[in-house]
């Protein structure tokens, strides 16, 4: 997530990311360490309280950031966190698509 971050902010207009991976650690991001600790409460409140920073950037200052997040079932708690936080991105501004794993399979 820093690279990402980082990289986003050397962009002065668009960052495209795609997520595959299920399960990932992100030890800098207080909601995830929230979520580890099981308190979800606090990870989605913390969420919450980014609104409006993460709006100003997307909307105010123009900047688009993209993301495709790759879903396999059954779902991982990590997910599980992810698409809250996701969806507090969406709010904000970020475009975000989810797709199903398996919809994209090879067929037998």
């Amino acid at each position: 997530m820093a690279e990402a971050t980082a990289r986003s902010a050397e962009s002065e207009d668009y960052f495209w990311k795609l997520e595959r991976r299920q399960t990932f650690q992100e030890p800098d991001d207080a909601s995830y360490q929230a979520f580890v600790r099981g308190d979800w409460e606090e990870a989605q409140r913390i969420e919450n309280d980014g609104r409006d920073a993460l709006r100003r950037r997307f909307v105010e200052q123009g900047f688009v950031l993209r993301r495709v997040r790759v879903v396999e079932s059954p779902i991982t708690p990590y997910l599980q966190w992810e698409m809250r936080a996701l969806r507090v991105r969406a709010e904000a501004g970020e475009e975000i698509r989810v797709l199903d794993a398996s919809t994209g399979a090879a067929s037998p």
